[in-house]
């Protein structure tokens, strides 16, 4: 997948406008995909096999200060990787997904993922095989947990979903900014 997530550095609130040709430049009236969310990021995902999915072309992008702010814009491709019994820390801002992929290799037994909310109210979204073109969302997934702070999803061994040499991709959701 690629992302771009755009997050405001203040109080302030921007939007993200994406185009794949120069001869429709990004805007409010003119845009092949946008983000418009009334606070924190603004993050747009294009999945392989979507519309405006490619790898050998251009994104035209605009950000439009819907109230004036100042701010951070990260575009990437993949996903982090996890290795079983490694703590890996992240952010995300209020409203925005991280994702991370672990490979669970056919060694047996069951599968555990603990997301510790340090600060901020974190979720956590698990799908399992077909690679990165499957993302968990609030809406799509196999597994998840949405308890308020810390979260703890159990993939038994005889669960229906379960699965062995194949990857688990979990999406974290940030219900509340984290604070500073």
């Amino acid at each position: 997948f690629i992302s771009f997530t755009l997050t405001p550095l203040d109080d302030g609130d921007a939007d993200l406008y994406l185009t794949t040709s120069r001869a429709n430049e990004p805007g409010q009236s003119s845009y092949d995909l946008r983000s418009t969310g009334w606070s924190g990021a603004d993050t747009i995902v294009i999945r392989p096999g979507e519309e405006h999915y490619c790898t050998q072309c251009t994104f035209f992008l605009a950000v439009y200060g819907f109230k004036e702010t100042s701010y951070s814009l990260v575009a990437s491709t993949g996903l982090t990787s996890l290795a079983c019994g490694t703590a890996m820390s992240g952010q995300a801002a209020a409203n925005e997904f991280v994702y991370y992929s672990f490979y669970h290799t056919g060694t047996g037994g069951d599968v555990e993922i603990t997301i510790t909310g340090l600060t901020g109210d974190p979720d956590v979204y698990v799908t399992a095989g077909g690679g990165a073109a499957v993302l968990p969302t609030r809406d799509e997934y196999i597994w998840t947990s949405r308890a308020a702070g810390s979260d703890y999803v159990l993939i038994a061994e005889d669960d229906t979903n379960y699965c062995e040499n194949c990857e688990y991709t979990i999406g974290v959701y940030a219900w509340s900014n984290p604070s500073t």
